[in-house]
């Protein structure tokens, strides 16, 4: 147990320490909040999951293939959404596989954590509605464009990953 919260201290420093050099567009930073979420958030996305699964289009969900793949794959007219979105996710910044990038990290921490591919298909659509939100609200992936997106997602599905990011960043902006 105090290895764990020794752990749990380590990440909130890094974080913190991110916030305060305002480093957070580069990859490095990317693979710490990852680290975070996979650490603080497996058992909030499991509930999250199994709520999920009660909706109508649950099924379909997981039936489908990923809406970034279509989009990717996809031949859109000038000046449609569809375009707009291509174009988006087709930026370096954008590129990065946050699924299998976040499993990498959380199994390098722990040899034996592993998700099923429910749970993946799950997280890419986490991803995938954190992606959309930068998109229709134009948020840049800078430290108040990623807060504004993680308090718009908090109201929505509150993970304990995503108010310690932000309760971190709240009390470096007081000092």
């Amino acid at each position: 147990m105090i290895e764990k919260i020794k752990y749990e201290v380590y990440l909130l420093k890094r974080w913190l320490a991110a916030v305060k050099a305002n480093e957070l567009n580069n990859e490095g930073e990317i693979d710490l909040v990852l680290e975070i979420m996979y650490h603080f958030d497996s058992k909030s996305n499991k509930r999250l999951l199994k709520r999920f699964e009660k909706l109508d289009h649950a099924k379909t969900f997981f039936e489908q293939e990923p809406l970034r793949d279509v989009v990717l794959k996809g031949k859109f007219l000038r000046g449609t959404l569809g375009a707009a979105l291509k174009h988006f996710w087709s930026q370096p910044n954008y590129s990065k596989d946050l699924v299998r990038d976040g499993l990498k990290a959380a199994k390098k921490r722990d040899k034996k954590y592993s998700v099923t591919e429910k749970e993946k298909k799950f997280w890419s659509g986490i991803f995938m509605e954190h992606d959309l939100i930068h998109f229709f609200f134009q948020l840049e992936t800078t430290t108040m464009g990623e807060l504004s997106n993680l308090g718009f997602t908090s109201a929505k599905s509150p993970r304990k990953s995503f108010f310690l990011i932000m309760f971190v960043s709240a009390i470096h902006s007081l000092f």
